[in-house]
């Protein structure tokens, strides 16, 4: 039998954690959902991953892509896949937007903009995992 997906999820809205953690349950994904970028840290460092879910904005504008960058510069985490989610993402042009602002790479495999369905969340996923 496969081994289950462990899927980290890291958004400082709780509502938006209890129901994506409900999406990848009936999915088959094993979720790990945490409040911040600290307690990501953490997990990430007692556990392994296959791919991490990120909010954008938490406690600052760019603290999702911080965390990302972070994540990508360290040799032991820079291979799992980042979705970055945000309301800010609307633009097919905002990874170009967003080095222009802040004169950062996109840190991130992909983009999804809040709201989701269930269904576009889980087809991004498996572009990433198998």
């Amino acid at each position: 039998m496969d081994e289950m997906k462990k899927i980290l999820v890291v958004d400082d809205d709780s509502d938006f954690l209890k129901i994506t953690e409900e999406i990848l349950v009936g999915a088959g994904f094993l979720p790990v959902c945490v409040i911040n970028t600290e307690d990501a840290l953490k997990k990430i460092s007692e556990d392994k991953f296959d791919l991490i879910i990120l909010d954008m904005m938490m406690n600052s504008i760019t603290e999702g892509f911080d965390f990302a960058s972070r994540l990508k510069n360290d040799e032991k985490t820079a291979e799992i896949p980042i979705i970055l989610v945000s309301s800010m993402t609307e633009s097919p042009h905002f990874p170009e937007k967003f080095h222009q602002l802040f004169r950062k790479s996109w840190p991130v495999s992909a983009s999804l903009e809040k709201p989701f369905s269930a269904k576009v969340l889980i087809n991004r996923i498996n572009d990433f995992i198998k």
